[in-house]
């Protein structure tokens, strides 16, 4: 991405954030304390964002900082961002956002399922993401049915923590 006129500004793995002068001097423009991968750049009023392994992060004022949207977008990957037509476009594995300069609209990606999210593993004491019959590993026969909102219960385990997991709505 051209930073200014003879600078190009390129990203990569761990963190990097690099200043590409016409000179070929190269200036890291981040130091070495990130594990997150960066994919992605777009210029949006001014400032940098980056598309990462884990959500996006802003470079402004000379400084990296992390954008907390929200839970479900916080740690996920970021492949592609985009700025056109007044908005910055964002594009993770589930969903695509759209940012004014002002708010996050967090839109459901339209190859995706309605209940996808239900089959993820959840954590004992989290609270059920969706109504149905759920089981764990973790105690045989467990299978019981949870409304939405539900606190799934922790169970006596020797495996360590305890996880529950959609089984359907029958």
């Amino acid at each position: 991405m051209q930073q200014n006129p003879g600078e190009i500004l390129t990203s990569g793995t761990q963190g990097n954030l690099l200043l590409i002068k016409e000179d070929n001097s190269i200036q890291r423009l981040t130091d070495l304390k990130f594990s997150s991968d960066f994919y992605s750049l777009a210029k949006f009023d001014g400032d940098v964002y980056i598309g990462s392994s884990e959500g996006i992060y802003i470079y402004s004022n000379h400084k990296l900082n992390k954008i907390n949207i929200s839970s479900q977008i916080d740690e996920n990957l970021v492949f592609k961002l985009e700025a056109a037509q007044s908005y910055l476009w964002a594009f993770t594995n589930k969903f695509i956002l759209r940012f004014d300069g002002v708010k996050w609209e967090i839109i459901n990606h339209p190859d995706n399922h309605e209940n996808d999210e239900a089959f993820f593993s959840i954590k004992a004491g989290e609270k059920c993401p969706q109504k149905g019959y759920w089981f764990t590993v973790a105690k045989e026969n467990s299978r019981q049915y949870f409304k939405q909102g539900d606190t799934l219960p922790n169970v006596k385990s020797d495996w360590g923590d305890v996880h529950w997991q959609f089984d359907g709505e029958e």
